[in-house]
């Protein structure tokens, strides 16, 4: 997907009966234009593709993610979310 060889965070979400949900790519840079170096046509559909100054996941993204990407495919009813490596 990348035409640069740079690591790029990814969050990513599936479901104990397999569904997978879109998931978000973080690539370094400032601006929207830091995205151009990327093939994002080859990511999988709906995918999210965002920026940050050094390639972090923050909060911010995360929670970003969360409202506009998990809610929405996750359904009603109780849920249980495991997350590696997040703040407390």
């Amino acid at each position: 997907m990348s035409i640069s060889r740079e690591n790029v965070p990814v969050l990513a979400c599936a479901s104990a009966a397999g569904v997978v949900m879109p998931p978000m790519f973080v690539v370094k840079g400032k601006y929207f234009k830091s995205l151009h170096s990327f093939n994002t046509a080859e990511a999988p559909p709906n995918s999210k593709w965002t920026w940050q100054a050094k390639a972090w996941m923050e909060d911010s993204l995360g929670v970003e993610w969360f409202r506009e990407v998990f809610l929405k495919y996750c359904g009603v009813g109780p849920k249980i979310k495991v997350v590696d490596a997040e703040q407390s």
